[in-house]
């Protein structure tokens, strides 16, 4: 495969006010922001909405270059060369979490109209003995436990309330699965998620914010219910906002799964906020 999979919602590129390029968060795809997605075009129908599946999950397989959160950057920026040629306006980017940081990189690097970052920390993991696995390193272990291919898709769900695991990821984990010879197995390639989220957390992304490239705009949407933030972040966030290098936006009754926990309000704060 040479281009991330990827499916076109609203106007043609072409014909479009705006572009925007969505990434989902580790362990997901595509599918997850579908439904988000249809609602922006119909509050927007001059928006192009282009969703895509990050490298190593959903229909993203055997594209070359390192498990980076660079090389998932990279990605990003030879799809939509791919599909606004040379003649249309630079892209806005968005991204959740994992995609957060990719998107991040993006416009680091390359020239983007708008940069939303959504509940995603920038700095990097400081390796103290004190770190506790997150939730996804806990999840992707006990994917290591489960022996596939499996049966019926209700088995993922139940391998992992035994671990201790809630109902809604479990449920939400079989929308994972695909059919192959024997049974299901998973969408995303999990020896590359494991390296991705190594880089993800060694990267410190948060010059893309102190610096921002001349005509970007960046925004970074923190659910106020994420346990994602320390004191320490949200306090360089709202430097960054006093010093007006970046927006920092708090979306009430959401933690960090921000489309499932308030989309409405979430899909308000892009449409209010998208270039006209």
């Amino acid at each position: 495969m040479t281009q991330l999979a990827h499916t076109l919602l609203g106007a043609a590129p072409q014909d479009a006010d705006v572009v925007l390029l969505l990434a989902h968060g580790i362990l997901g795809s595509r599918n997850n922001w579908r439904s988000f997605a249809r609602r922006l075009t119909r509050e927007r129908p001059d928006v192009c909405v282009v969703t895509l599946d990050l490298r190593g999950h959903g229909e993203s397989h055997g594209l070359p270059g390192a498990p980076t959160v660079r090389a998932c950057a990279d990605d990003v920026v030879a799809l939509a060369t791919a599909l606004l040629g040379p003649d249309l306006s630079p892209p806005l980017v968005v991204g959740h979490s994992f995609g957060g940081k990719v998107m991040a990189e993006v416009a680091r690097t390359w020239p983007v109209r708008q940069l939303w970052v959504l509940d995603a920390p920038l700095g990097a993991r400081d390796g103290s003995a004190s770190d506790a696995p997150t939730e996804v390193e806990s999840v992707v272990a006990a994917l290591r436990d489960i022996s596939m291919p499996l049966a019926e898709r209700a088995d993922v769900a139940d391998a992992l309330r035994r671990r201790g695991f809630s109902s809604a990821l479990g449920q939400w984990m079989t929308t994972n699965l695909r059919r192959a010879d024997g049974g299901y197995v998973w969408r995303f390639d999990l020896d590359l998620v494991e390296a991705l989220l190594a880089d993800y957390f060694a990267r410190d992304l948060w010059d893309a914010f102190s610096l921002p490239r001349q005509g970007a705009q960046h925004v970074l949407v923190r659910g106020a219910r994420s346990e994602r933030w320390t004191a320490a972040d949200t306090a360089r966030l709202d430097a960054l906002h006093r010093a007006g290098r970046a927006r920092h936006l708090e979306l009430a009754d959401a933690g960090h799964w921000l489309h499932a926990d308030n989309p409405a309000g979430l899909l308000r704060l892009l449409v209010d906020g998208l270039p006209r």
